[in-house]
């Protein structure tokens, strides 16, 4: 039963990116300065970007970011929630902080404290994916064409973040389910623990 399941995912997951890759995809280029926490960038603009369907843990804001973001008082979580949220923000800081990356849009450009909503796309440094069912994209920026991974799907793949699906913003929600799922099931990440 497993075999099938994951036969049936493969084949869901290469029409999706079968999918995007047909489709001809505008992409926002931005600058990481900062990673806030591991669903939560900040860029060189000085905008805050909100990855979309995906919810990592948060330790608490600085009073700016607290401020920035409209949340009132710095927060404060528990010790599983702070270790959760201090390794899913090393991870997401180790892959793109200080890097290009691209944004991808779905319905809803903004939320309602101002930050940008989207699927952010990494330029990844190997030709090999970083996870086995994850495909890359090719996209052409000023001439030159360069494979690129979406950081959405390596988070949540890797175990470092729930689904938080919110719509109208569900291009990719089936996917990201089937991965939390996946990752839950291999013990990736968080769920190593299990």
């Amino acid at each position: 039963m497993k075999k099938l399941i994951s036969g049936i995912f493969i084949l869901f997951l290469m029409a999706t990116v079968g999918y995007c890759q047909e489709q001809t995809q505008t992409f926002q280029t931005v600058t990481v300065v900062k990673v806030i926490d591991g669903d939560t960038l900040k860029l060189s603009s000085g905008e805050i970007v909100r990855l979309l369907g995906i919810d990592c843990a948060e330790d608490a804001y600085t009073p700016a970011e607290a401020e920035y973001l409209n949340v009132g008082k710095k927060w404060k979580r528990g010790p599983d929630s702070l270790k959760q949220a201090k390794q899913a923000r090393g991870f997401v800081k180790n892959v793109v902080e200080g890097k290009k990356v691209f944004l991808e849009f779905d319905v809803q450009k903004k939320d309602k404290y101002g930050r940008l909503l989207a699927y952010v796309w990494y330029e990844y440094p190997d030709e090999k994916s970083p996870l086995p069912y994850m495909e890359m994209q090719t996209i052409e920026i000023n001439g030159v064409k360069r494979g690129i991974t979406l950081l959405n799907v390596l988070i949540i793949g890797k175990g470092y973040a729930s689904v938080m699906t919110i719509a109208p913003n569900v291009k990719y929600a089936d996917l990201f389910q089937q991965l939390y799922l996946e990752a839950r099931e291999n013990k990736r990440g968080f769920w190593a623990r299990e």
